[in-house]
């Protein structure tokens, strides 16, 4: 049979926007790129005489990410993790990435997130408020909403086996990056849908992805489309991709959104 490859073409619109989503059977993303992530409230815990101390953790991602990029509550950009302004004083924020294999949260109020409460695998917040009735005069915030660097992603041009330069390896998820030498290889969109055909994986089993046998991939036309996506068009790259794709949605679905972000076609 033949390799699977991909071809470049001509971008799509893109655009997320985020609110804070109070249930706990939301949708599973991953993110791509440079995105916005939702803010799914996955615990809720208050201490003190008066309940005053209040922890709030957040799920942004299933999966890990790559970095915190920015931070906007109510739609106002904000400090973190040491807020200022209207915040100063009442509220610390904490992060975790995902890589985390202890609790990677300090404080918790509430007394029901210990120590074994890991969220490995997930990208999380901690929100610990000190409850300010002159500061928060229409109480807590709904809106929040983190800019994350999403997966790492394997780019065959830094593989030396398939023609490439470098120590990255398909069959090495360890090896892929989301940035290296300063490049954002995580928002090239040959690099993404190279690296969702081959799947990430947790615990080694594939979580997000198609899990495709390294074996079947033309890495030729990979590299070539990488290549395309980085031509330098007014300034910037031709071809960027930056969103969420839903572990519930089909393959054939994710696949078409990656796509739409360079006009590519798969070869079959």
């Amino acid at each position: 049979s033949k390799a699977t490859g991909l071809i470049g073409g001509k971008p799509g619109p893109g655009g997320i926007s985020s609110r804070v989503n109070l249930q706990t059977n939301s949708a599973q993303v991953i993110a791509i790129g440079q995105t916005a992530v939702p803010a799914r409230l996955i615990y809720f815990g208050t201490s003190g005489t008066n309940n005053e101390l209040l922890s709030m953790i957040y799920a942004h991602a299933d999966c890990i990410t790559s970095g915190f990029v920015s931070l906007a509550i109510n739609n106002i950009s904000t400090a973190f993790p040491t807020p200022t302004g209207a915040y100063a004083g009442i509220l610390a924020i904490e992060t975790a990435d995902g890589t985390q294999t202890a609790n990677p949260f300090t404080s918790v109020n509430g007394g029901l997130w210990g120590a074994t409460d890991i969220g490995q695998g997930l990208t999380l917040s901690h929100f610990r408020w000190t409850y300010d009735a002159d500061k928060l005069v229409s109480g807590l915030p709904q809106n929040i909403q983190f800019v994350v660097k999403g997966l790492p992603v394997y780019d065959p041009r830094k593989d030396t086996t398939v023609g490439g330069s470098g120590t990255q390896r398909a069959n090495n998820e360890s090896t892929w990056a989301y940035t290296y030498s300063g490049y954002d290889a995580g928002r090239n969109p040959a690099c993404v849908e190279l690296s969702y055909r081959l799947g990430w994986r947790k615990a080694g089993r594939v979580f997000a992805g198609m899990g495709e046998d390294p074996a079947n991939i033309d890495y030729t036309s990979y590299i070539a489309a990488a290549n395309v996506c980085d031509e330098v068009v007014d300034g910037g790259p031709r071809y960027l991709i930056d969103g969420l794709l839903a572990l519930t949605t089909a393959h054939n679905d994710n696949l078409a959104s990656i796509h739409a972000s360079c006009g590519g076609r798969p070869i079959d």
